[in-house]
């Protein structure tokens, strides 16, 4: 989820009284994560030939990344799209051309 897209939900339910409970902070098109890293290497214009390998995210992050980064998480916006929110940046390459200034 853009930053932009994130803080306008969270205002959202800040100024909605009727709001209630848990609310996803997520885009509403999930990817998976070869999508996320072929889509970030055309904006930035660098290769992702090479995925991090999972013994690198395991050293590293430990529990938080086997859990963050190699399990896969199925999380929804359903209560971003009963409120009918809008996003700014719908798809990842918008949002990523926009968070790292690559309009091109």
């Amino acid at each position: 989820i853009a930053l932009d897209d994130a803080l306008g939900l969270l205002y959202e339910c800040l100024m909605d009284s009727s709001i209630s409970g848990p609310i996803n902070l997520v885009a509403p098109n999930p990817v998976r994560n070869s999508t996320f890293t072929d889509t970030l290497g055309k904006v930035i214009r660098r290769p992702t030939i090479f995925p991090i390998p999972k013994v690198a995210i395991r050293t590293l992050f430990g529990e938080m990344g086997q859990t963050l980064l190699l399990e896969g998480r199925r999380v929804d916006n359903t209560v971003a799209d009963r409120l009918g929110f809008q996003y700014q940046f719908p798809d990842l390459e918008s949002a990523f051309r926009f968070e790292l200034g690559r309009y091109e």
